[in-house]
């Protein structure tokens, strides 16, 4: 996921990877390691709150089915975060 400059880990040095590039989880969870958002894309997201509510909803519909969706953003947080 970091390769997309979406999402940023820290310490990605301590980070075991699989032969096809993906991180092992017990390499995520061994090493506390924690992730979110690029600074530039959470900035964009806090100057612009429609955006993220829009992202966020495209991931939910592309993603889930509609019987699913509202559940889904509620119990994320997000739609409490951003509406």
């Amino acid at each position: 996921m970091q390769r997309d400059n979406i999402w940023e880990i820290d310490r990605p040095h301590l980070v075991r990877t699989t032969a096809s590039g993906s991180a092992r989880k017990t390499s995520l969870i061994d090493n506390d390691i924690h992730g979110g958002l690029a600074p530039a894309v959470h900035d964009a997201f806090r100057s612009d709150p429609d955006l993220a509510w829009r992202v966020a909803e495209s991931l939910v519909e592309a993603h889930f089915p509609n019987t699913l969706q509202e559940q889904v953003l509620q119990e994320t947080g997000v739609e409490g975060a951003l509406v």
